[in-house]
């Protein structure tokens, strides 16, 4: 999208669906949301945009099958997989809003087989033929190289669906999955464990039909193939706005906020892994603390988060086998002991007893060289096969070519478990967190996405380098130094 918008020829005849209210938290989810009746018309801009800075390039994901960008849209919220037989296969979904004359959003999806070049866009997901209603896209692939997507579709209430492809192109579905929104979907890749193969899905109580039931299994049939999901099932504590991750032993972690945002939790199945077992069974509970809380509405994102929460397990070939790692950008508990969305920072811990105690919270994120407070927002971690952890956020106190809340991308990494980090490095050039939003959705999605692999960090995130929201891809090669930074 660009800063100067086209005055598109046609004229969009609206009509209102109201969005049902399910204790989402972010302002944006909870609007009146206006629908298409007719086609849109969309006008060809400049070539897809490459974003270069001190060493790193950022590619622009969401084009037009002639490599150009789209006037007048708008791409956010990307999830990326990543075909474990061959790393240059990749695909990536995200938000898609044909144009910022309204919030009316759909399944976008891309894919590449060069290693993040070029990419390729396919037509929106649908059931139907039509355009349809759907957002928080995430994505897996199995040891295989089968990819899927899941996304939850507004208008089935309470209900996400399941797209999968044999490659990162040709999607086939759907397949019925329960789900509200935020949906997160994990596949067991370890090749040892007895889960191999089994999909996991998380969801908040957000326009769910299920309650505080959010958690799902879907298992493989015996040519792979997935083609139903399990009776959903209480995870112990009712985590929400997290993750599912799973350990090399195939034991599967839920990790997310309690409903009122007070305290994080962590719940861990053990059976989850057993394909005859139904249904699945979670231990207990435990509270552990990244020093605040899940903070919404921060200057950078005002009708969204300031990040979500991420879960990793060290795999099967790291020296820390096991270790459960968390991470999330965090507004620092005020003296109300609320979370102060004016001073958000990323936050880091670890588990090495299967997530019953965890270590006290590191502060992963550096003081900016302005010496500014800054907003450390949209953090995300992941877990090379080696043990190397990784970690990108954006920042504001860099620069302020576009006001107070100027942004950008960066990136550290930790080499001995998480108990020192790198110094940051900045990926991106400044860019404005506050421009391109889709019919007044004032928001720049919920989060960015990454998947670390021995020698580089396959990344995926929005930023507004044209003028208005898009989604980039950036291979971010392995770190060379070995220098630490203590946590602060």
């Amino acid at each position: 999208m660009k800063s100067k918008l086209f005055i598109l020829a046609g004229m969009l005849a609206l009509c209102s669906v109201a969005l049902a209210q399910g204790g989402g938290r972010e302002k944006g989810d909870l609007n009146v949301q206006p629908l298409f009746t007719m086609p849109y018309a969309t006008a060809v801009g400049q070539p897809a945009l490459t974003v270069t800075y001190g060493g790193f390039t950022a590619r622009q994901v969401n084009v037009t099958p002639d490599q150009h960008d789209t006037v007048g849209d708008a791409a956010q919220e990307p999830a990326i997989a990543v075909n474990p037989k061959n790393p240059a296969q990749m695909a990536i979904g995200f938000i898609q809003f044909d144009s910022v004359t309204n919030a009316f959003r759909q399944a976008g999806n891309a894919w590449t087989n060069d290693g993040g070049q070029t990419w390729q866009n396919m037509p929106p997901l649908t059931d139907s033929g039509k355009p349809q209603y759907r957002t928080d896209p995430d994505l897996a692939t199995d040891s295989n190289g089968q990819f899927f997507y899941l996304d939850f579709h507004l208008f089935n209430a309470g209900q996400t669906e399941l797209f999968n492809a044999v490659n990162n192109q040709n999607w086939l579905g759907t397949v019925f999955a329960w789900g509200g929104q935020k949906p997160w979907l994990t596949c067991d890749t370890h090749l040892n464990s007895p889960g191999n193969g089994n999909l996991y899905e998380g969801w908040t109580q957000a326009n769910s039909s299920t309650g505080d039931h959010t958690f799902s299994r879907s298992i493989p049939n015996a040519i792979g193939q997935h083609t139903g999901w399990e009776a959903p099932v209480l995870p112990t504590g009712a985590p929400t706005s997290g993750m599912i991750a799973v350990g090399p032993g195939g034991e599967v972690y839920d990790a997310g906020s309690a409903a009122d945002g007070t305290v994080f939790l962590i719940t861990r199945s053990d059976n989850a892994k057993d394909k005859f077992s139904s249904p699945v069974v979670f231990g207990p509970s435990h509270e552990f603390s990244l020093g605040g809380g899940l903070a919404y509405y921060p200057a950078v994102n005002p009708w969204g988060a300031a990040g979500k929460l991420s879960c990793q397990v060290a795999g099967p070939f790291s020296p820390n086998r096991g270790t459960v790692y968390v991470l999330s950008s965090v507004g620092l508990w005020d003296q109300s002991g609320n979370a102060d969305a004016t001073n958000v920072h990323v936050m880091f811990a670890r588990s090495s007893d299967g997530g019953q105690t965890f270590s006290a919270p590191i502060r992963v994120d550096a003081v900016p060289p302005s010496g500014q407070n800054n907003l450390a927002w949209f953090g995300r971690l992941s877990v090379s096969p080696n043990g190397r952890l990784d970690v990108t956020y954006n920042s504001t106190g860099y620069s302020s070519q576009f006001g107070a809340n100027t942004s950008v991308t960066m990136y550290t990494f930790s080499l001995d478990n998480g108990n020192h980090w790198s110094a940051p490095v900045q990926l991106t050039p400044a860019w404005d967190p506050n421009i391109g939003y889709p019919d007044n959705y004032m928001k720049i999605g919920g989060h960015s996405a990454m998947i670390s692999a021995l020698d580089h960090v396959d990344f995926t995130f929005t930023a507004t380098f044209t003028g208005g929201q898009d989604v980039y891809y950036m291979r971010i090669p392995a770190p060379l130094s070995r220098t630490p930074r203590k946590g602060v």
